[in-house]
């Protein structure tokens, strides 16, 4: 089974959580990570304080990717975005609206922030029924802690698809 680890993260936290999944599924199967870059990525200022940011946010931009990533050659897919605003972050929105072969595609989607409300899920969840994926679950997590339940229960769903 090819199975597909692709996230965005800024402050690593996202970043950490993908690490912690791709090393729990490595005896599944040919895990491969894929992390989103944006052609003009956001600087390392406060990111809640910057306007590019809040613009991009609450106006739904798409930034440019550098590269966008082909899911047609997995039978697994795992997304995972940081939370920014209640939202989850426009280089992922971009990735998910722009990603070829992600149609019909198992996938399982986690977000980070610190406050870790399940009502984050929703977002990430809208936007790949969207372009008709088969949303497994969504996790909403704290920062970059990922509890062994967790990732029993991501790898489980994995495993069954």
């Amino acid at each position: 089974m090819k199975i597909l680890v692709t996230y965005y993260t800024k402050s690593e936290n996202t970043g950490k959580i993908a690490e912690a999944i791709r090393s729990a599924l490595v005896g599944l199967g040919d895990v491969e990570v894929f992390r989103i870059q944006m052609a003009n990525d956001y600087c390392d200022c406060a990111l809640h304080f910057n306007p590019r940011v809040i613009l991009d946010v609450f106006l739904n931009k798409k930034p440019k990717m550098k590269t966008l990533c082909d899911f047609t050659k997995y039978d697994f897919v795992i997304i995972g975005s940081p939370i920014w605003f209640g939202k989850i972050a426009p280089p992922v929105n971009t990735l998910i609206q722009n990603a070829v072969g992600i149609e019909n595609k198992w996938v399982i989607g986690f977000v980070s922030s610190t406050l870790n409300h399940s009502a984050y899920e929703k977002g990430l969840r809208v936007a790949l029924e969207t372009r008709k994926s088969k949303v497994l679950k969504v996790f909403s997590l704290k920062d970059s802690e990922i509890t062994g339940s967790v990732i029993q229960e991501i790898g489980g769903l994995v495993s069954r698809s």
